[in-house]
């Protein structure tokens, strides 16, 4: 029996913790947002405090390392290791009190950081650090990595918010860590076993600080090593929160799970300024811009941050951040400052602000100045700046910005001269850097851009991190300031901090962790920063004949490696990615999980296979809905790689009759079997849901069947009708064309109406169901068919529109990996041409009140909101005097096909329960529903027993009828 058996049956015997060591498992957290990659030996998921204790007692008596991890956000590879990993955002994510009249929140450490502030929002308060990954990263890692954010300059780090931290020691036991006086603090120091032992050491430490201190960096802004500064006068703390008190809590902030196990978190909150208020300053060049900086700071404000000009470009490409980007900046600078002030009145603002622009002029400094008072403008621009590192890293190349050196922070009034040491030092080794964040603090992350995959690329690392470690130290910074140390920085622990520093370093792990059972190799005994790399040298991909091209990636190992691990896709509070994980919480159902298996199973570096069943479960609910290719900055397109790997997994596997009869679909509804009266009350039949059912159909759902008065003759516009003055093509795609035909013929009077002459393009089908089910040869044989249409229309300059978002989207996205074609617009969404063509004919139809006295709910489809948007849809009825509220409640969970298989019908369920379903129910009976997808509409009368509708047939009643 080996230990991890061993291992698991002890446990079971004391508890009922769940420990997975599938392969899978091992895969998906064996990596972090960091350049590494650690296999962990199994994945424990935690319940409480007591499955803690237990975990780690049992394994200390068998030698097994534990990792304690959260969100799995960190940047240095503290996150992943051989050893047993123990996720606490499955289950221990909750908050336990927040007591609003002191100001103090108790929660545990799997935690999301937005989820906490949320639930202290309506009180007036917050977690003061925000580091850009609020709205995944838990709290548990936060405090493990002292982490801090874009305000630090008002908040400082986590340490200066921690109260107290329950810790699960190397001996099984939970003991509080909180502030104390002299004569506790002596008791402590009395006490036997771990607790006597740590207080002891800490008191050692505390008394040969003259021996260790000179090595520590000064700033206030730091996290490396340990932290030490309640055991030091001489270092540094911010201003707003120095205290004489002594809490040895602080010490544990940021000691990135080496020194135990936190099971619960009580945290200080501060009150949030009432009124905010930007001033954007727009340079020529980085280097302007840092000088800058020093001078601004005069005006108090709570923050200042850099947007450089890659991170503007990309958004400029990029369609979720070029509309974001639109929305304050009408021409792109070099860079941008972002100079944030906060007040509790409009005119203290006010006043701040003018003082930014004095101080401009004052200092003569070439900018640019626009302030920007308007919440989502602010909102907006906080979302370019913490989107633009993977925007940046979307780059389509073997070259990425690597996290190594970025973390370092030097007094602000060096930061420029320190960016240029570091800027030529680069320049010299042929590498070129990309910039990023808190100016306002002296930290710039900087990543220069390197190839992993070649020897002399990964050599530079430790050339490089050995240069940035020497320069930073010279200018009296701190090699480590918010990313904690890791695999990235540790190895330059004892050179850094020098040998008396580093020996307490080791004096305090040992203390806590005699036998290195917590997360080993980091801060002390870490090994060299160019091992365990996630893409080294040796990093090879198998061969494989895709389906799909892969040319705009360069292969499906370049799609695949697009996934640099900073998990976006693990948000739950906005946004439509990642469905599955929203109600899962499993991290192989995220798309950096799937990522994770997906680049291991094609490069060879795990016993699955393409056709394991393992990676079929964790692909299975991929739900496709494209939410990734855009919620991700990094454009990871699971949905492409969805489809490729359920083509290689029927290349060699008989393709289930469900799976054919949910491609063949628009074929079976267009057919004359599927409108004929008997056969329709079979399949509604108790025998016909018995059939389906065993097929694998979720029968609770009620099937769409074509009905009598829809299109089904195939109508093909030709070149002579083209050019006899036709204006539009109305595409009406098969689902909508059988089983909803009022949309198509809503959608030509709203057309006629306008004075368009209208063509309806019937009985040719996109091949979104094929591509979603993985039969690409079928899936191109329709899309070269319906293109070679569209081709003749475009060259006649004929529009053509489109209905169903899902089918839309499958020819201006699908087609080109299908079938090899540019993105030429071959076709248009309904109400983006509405919107850009008709809208003011049809304001002409009639004086009458147009809104009516209900309300309107819309729910877009989860293709629409990631290529093209909802935003036309919401200013078209805008423009036309009709008020609409659009919900943002992620994917219906119908997804195409997805919740009419019954073994999705409780996730499918779920994903609508989540907040779509809540929403709808809240509506009055007069209130309208309207969706503008086929599977949205039919998930919605299951869910609630609301019927939603299409938006042009609520524009053709309320404007028309």
């Amino acid at each position: 029996m080996s230990r991890i058996q061993q291992f698991i049956r002890d446990v079971s015997v004391s508890s009922d913790v769940v420990i997975d060591v599938s392969e899978r498992a091992l895969v998906a957290y064996s990596t972090d947002a960091s350049l590494y990659r650690r296999r962990p030996m199994a994945v424990a998921f935690p319940r409480h405090e007591e499955d803690v204790c237990c975990i780690v007692e049992h394994a200390k008596k068998l030698d097994l390392p534990v990792l304690p991890r959260t969100a799995g956000t960190s940047l240095a590879g503290q996150a992943v290791n051989e050893a047993i990993v123990l996720d606490f955002t499955k289950h221990m994510h909750n908050i336990l009190s927040i007591d609003s009249d002191q100001r103090r929140a108790r929660v545990q450490p799997g935690v999301v950081l937005d989820h906490l502030n949320a639930k202290a929002r309506p009180s007036g308060l917050g977690f003061g650090p925000d580091p850009a990954s609020s709205n995944r990263a838990a709290m548990g890692g936060i405090v493990a990595n002292n982490s801090t954010g874009s305000h630090s300059i008002l908040y400082g780090m986590a340490a200066d918010h921690v109260r107290s931290v329950r810790l699960v020691a190397e001996d099984g036991g939970a003991y509080a860590f909180h502030a104390m006086n002299a004569s506790m603090r002596a008791q402590q120091e009395r006490r036997s076993g771990v607790v006597g032992r740590v207080f002891s050491a800490m008191r050692n430490i505390e008394n040969t600080a003259a021996e260790w201190e000179t090595g520590m960096p000064k700033v206030w802004r730091r996290c490396g090593g340990y932290n030490f500064d309640i055991f030091s006068k001489q270092l540094s703390r911010h201003p707003a929160y120095r205290s004489s008190t002594w809490n040895p809590a602080r010490v544990l902030c940021g000691s990135e799970g080496t020194l135990g196990v936190f099971s619960e978190i009580e945290v200080d909150l501060v009150a949030l300024p009432a009124k905010k208020a930007i001033a954007l300053l727009g340079f020529r060049d980085v280097h302007h811009a840092l000088r800058s900086v020093p001078s601004l700071l005069a005006a108090k404000p709570s923050a200042i941050e850099l947007i450089d000009q890659q991170c503007l470009q990309r958004c400029s490409v990029t369609h979720h951040y070029r509309k974001l980007l639109q929305s304050f900046c009408d021409e792109i600078p070099f860079c941008f400052l972002v100079v944030e002030v906060s007040g509790t009145t409009t005119q203290e603002v006010d006043a701040k602000l003018v003082e930014v622009q004095q101080l401009c002029r004052l200092n003569s400094l070439d900018c640019t100045v626009k302030f920007l008072k308007h919440p989502q403008q602010q909102a907006n621009v906080w979302q370019v700046r913490k989107g633009g590192l993977g925007l940046v890293m979307s780059e389509r190349t073997d070259f990425k910005p690597v996290p190594f050196i970025e973390d370092s922070a030097v007094p602000v009034e060096y930061l420029a001269d320190y960016i240029s040491s570091i800027e030529s030092f680069c320049s010299s080794m042929q590498t070129s850097l990309v910039y990023y964040a808190h100016a306002s603090a002296g930290c710039l992350h900087i990543r220069p851009m390197l190839n992993t995959k070649e020897v002399g690329e990964v050599e530079k690392l430790e050339v490089i991190a050995t240069e940035a470690a020497r320069l930073v130290k010279s200018f009296g910074g701190a090699l480590s300031s918010e990313h904690g140390d890791g695999t990235s920085r540790s190895w330059l622990a004892k050179e850094f901090y020098g040998e008396a520093a580093y020996r307490a370093f080791s004096d305090l792990k040992y203390a806590f962790d005699p036998t290195n059972l917590f997360n080993p190799g980091n801060i002390v005994g870490a090994p060299h920063i160019s091992e365990n790399l996630r893409i080294s040298p040796a990093y090879k991909v198998k061969p494989v004949r895709t389906g799909l091209n892969f040319n705009y990636d360069k292969g499906i190992d370049g799609a695949i490696e697009m996934c640099n691990g900073a998990a976006i896709c693990r948000k739950e509070t906005s946004g439509t990615m990642c469905p599955p994980f929203m109600v899962t919480r499993d991290e192989h159902q995220s798309t950096r999980g799937r990522a994770n298996i997906l680049r291991e199973v094609f490069s060879g570096t795990t016993k699955l296979d393409v056709t394991s069943p393992e990676v079929f479960a964790a692909m299975d609910l991929c739900v496709q809905c494209k939410s990734c290719k855009s919620e991700c900055p990094s454009s990871v397109d699971m949905a492409a790689l969805k489809s490729e790997y359920l083509f290689q997994y029927y290349s060699s596997k008989r393709r289930p009759l469900l799976q054919k009869m949910l491609a063949d679909s628009p074929r079976f509804l267009r057919s004359s079997f599927a409108r004929n009266a008997v056969v329709q009350s079979l399949i509604r039949s108790r025998i016909g849901e018995s059939v389906l059912e065993a097929v694998g159909v979720n029968t609770e759902k009620e099937l769409p069947l074509p009905v009598s008065s829809g299109l089904f003759e195939t109508r093909r516009p030709n070149s002579q009708q083209m050019q006899s003055g036709a204006d539009v093509v109305l595409f009406a795609d098969t689902f909508c064309a059988t089983t909803e035909p009022q949309i198509v013929r809503s959608a030509q009077r709203l057309l006629e109406a306008s004075g368009k002459t209208v063509h309806v393009l019937t009985g040719l089908c996109c091949g979104r169901t094929y591509v979603s089910k993985g039969d690409i040869a079928t899936a191109k044989q329709l899309a070269t068919e319906l293109h070679s249409t569209l081709d003749e229309y475009a060259d006649h300059g004929i529009p053509v529109v489109g209905l169903e978002p899902g089918c839309v989207s499958c020819v201006i996205d699908d087609f080109d990996q299908l079938i090899n074609r540019s993105p030429r617009k071959y076709i248009i969404p309904i109400e983006s041409f509405l919107l850009n063509e008709c809208v003011d004919l049809l304001l002409e139809l009639g004086s009458k009140e147009k809104s009516p006295e209900s309300q309107i709910v819309f729910h877009g489809h989860c293709h629409q909101k990631a290529l093209w948007g909802t935003e036309d849809t919401v200013e078209l009825f805008a423009r036309l005097g009709i008020s609409i509220r659009e919900l943002d409640a992620g994917c219906c969970g119908m997804a195409g096909s997805f919740g009419y298989e019954k073994q999705h019908a409780d996730v499918s369920h779920r994903m609508g329960e989540r907040v779509l379903f809540p929403e709808i129910r809240r509506t009055s009976k007069q209130d309208i529903c309207m969706a503008s997808g086929t599977s949205c509409r039919h998930q919605i009368a299951y869910g609630t027993e609301k019927e939603a509708e299409h938006p042009v047939v609520v524009l053709d009643r309320l404007l028309l009828s």
